[in-house]
């Protein structure tokens, strides 16, 4: 069993000298380290660097010397890796004289757990698909990634491997654009070297169902005159609104035998092969977790339709059965998934959430979203140096997060028109000999900032936010934008 201190939490042996009764203890904690130990332990040392928590030098330099050697002894490869195991153990297996006194008086005190230091959970939606590309509602329909999708996955798998970031488990979906993402990050932090964890497919984790839009350009049903504005809006970004169900005869119905086989795989306990994508789930290592068993799918539980209530229900499941008790042991999870199943899981997190947040919460294409913990379970947020979107307690990894912010200037996670006009992306570009009038600059610069409201905004509500923003802002080509940081508007 791997001993942890309480994370943030300043301990009195953080500032005393490494007592000999001390290093007996960490002796047999450190006995007691596997290699995966040492491993979750560097991460949780890291971790509390990153919150703040001070080590005496003198206390972590003497634990090192002693615990070194038996640290090195066969639990880790490489210098730099037992290195990292010394000063882990130093963290990791200090206690207190009167804690190594119990721990050698008492047997029981010797075996008991104390509390892990909880993973985190980083949340990637998958890279564009070509139905994203068309702007059609997709929902359970199983649609691939397009091209530019790919590359994002790609640059998702970047992102993570730039960050002191590890993955114990990933989990997605059974649709094949989030299971292709999962599998080309996997690939790409396998051949980089780190340990592939096991992929894990789930049906709880499928895009929120969009019943009878399945297929439709979001524009045009917005246009239609066979759909109402109003209803569609309601539909779109209520929290209780949910579209007409689906019909039989639709092209891509949910209730048809083989996607009833595919969701039944997709359960503890079942093996689930993502067709072309390589992306295996190994049935031997689907196990159900932490005593859950299998709960047989009916054909009834297939939706025809959802809301995000519904949605978040189905998902809750998931993250109290599987998902937190993992993150509560340590372990730091993966999860590819969709716009509103990730939205869902955000809430199921982050309880303070309004329901009125949630349609439109910040979930662009595989950006990822790296929630943290600390040991009582609450979340951490505000960490120096993470860029962060209201109301998500989450932080963004990317350069998109922060350009955003730079043009949110009142902090609400959303922009209109008047920030767009203040932004870089409505800078006018003249040249010497051009005659430039303050009234004409004034109408092009207000005139900016609509026209990009227009472009950007796709769910009508007249603001854009950092959805939309993303979704555009990494559709820029290079002839409208340098670093797509500038938008010029040229005056004729």
């Amino acid at each position: 069993m791997l001993v942890l201190p309480l994370v943030g939490v300043h301990a009195p042996w953080q500032s005393r000298t490494f007592a000999p009764a001390a290093h007996r203890a960490g002796r047999a904690c450190v006995g007691s380290f596997e290699a995966r130990d040492v491993l979750q332990a560097a991460r949780a040392l890291k971790r509390r660097a990153v919150q703040g928590v001070r080590l005496d030098p003198a206390a972590v330099e003497a634990a090192s010397t002693v615990l070194a050697d038996e640290v090195g002894a066969g639990r880790a490869s490489g210098l730099a890796a037992r290195a990292e195991a010394a000063a882990v153990a130093a963290d990791v297996c200090l206690l207190t004289e009167a804690e190594a006194l119990s721990m050698e008086l008492s047997k029981e005190a010797e075996s008991g757990a104390r509390p892990v230091a909880p993973g985190q959970l980083i949340l990637v939606r998958h890279g564009q698909s070509q139905w994203n590309l068309e702007n059609r509602f997709t929902g359970w329909a199983n649609v691939p990634l397009s091209e530019r999708g790919r590359d994002e996955a790609r640059q998702a798998a970047e992102l993570l491997l730039s960050e002191d970031i590890e993955i114990d488990v990933c989990y997605t979906s059974v649709l094949e654009r989030a299971a292709e993402t999962a599998s080309i990050c996997l690939g790409a932090w396998e051949a980089a070297g780190r340990r592939r964890p096991k992929l894990l497919a789930r049906w709880r984790l499928n895009e929120r169902h969009y019943g009878s839009l399945t297929g439709l350009n979001k524009r045009e049903a917005l246009s239609s005159p066979e759909i109402d504005a109003a209803d569609l809006r309601y539909w779109r970004s209520s929290f209780e609104g949910k579209p007409p169900p689906m019909a039989s005869d639709h092209p891509h119905y949910s209730r048809t035998a083989a996607r009833f086989e595919r969701l039944r795989q997709a359960q503890p306990g079942y093996g689930l092969l993502h067709g072309s994508t390589g992306a295996a789930v190994d049935p031997n290592q689907e196990e159900p977790l932490h005593g859950m068993g299998q709960s047989p799918l009916q054909m009834s539980d297939i939706p025809l339709t959802e809301g995000l209530a519904d949605t978040r229900e189905r998902v809750g499941h998931l993250w109290r059965r599987e998902l937190l008790p993992q993150i509560r042991e340590g372990k730091s999870v993966l999860v590819v998934g969709h716009a509103n199943c990730m939205r869902a899981l955000i809430s199921c997190i982050q309880t303070n959430l309004r329901d009125e947040h949630l349609p439109s919460l910040g979930v662009p294409n595989a950006l990822p979203l790296v929630y943290s913990f600390d040991a009582s379970g609450e979340l951490i947020t505000g960490l120096p140096g993470r860029c962060y979107v209201k109301p998500l307690g989450a932080h963004y990894l990317g350069e998109g997060c922060v350009l955003f912010n730079e043009m949110d200037s009142d902090g609400d996670g959303a922009l209109d028109a008047s920030a767009l006009d203040d932004s870089q992306y409505c800078q006018v570009a003249w040249s010497e000999g051009d005659d430039l009038f303050l009234d004409a600059l004034d109408e092009a610069t207000d005139a900016c900032g609509e026209k990009l409201i227009k472009e950007i905004d796709n769910n009508g509500d007249g603001k854009v936010d950092f959805n939309e923003y993303m979704s555009w802002w990494k559709s820029l080509p290079p002839t409208k934008v340098e670093s797509k940081k500038r938008y010029d508007v040229h005056l004729g």
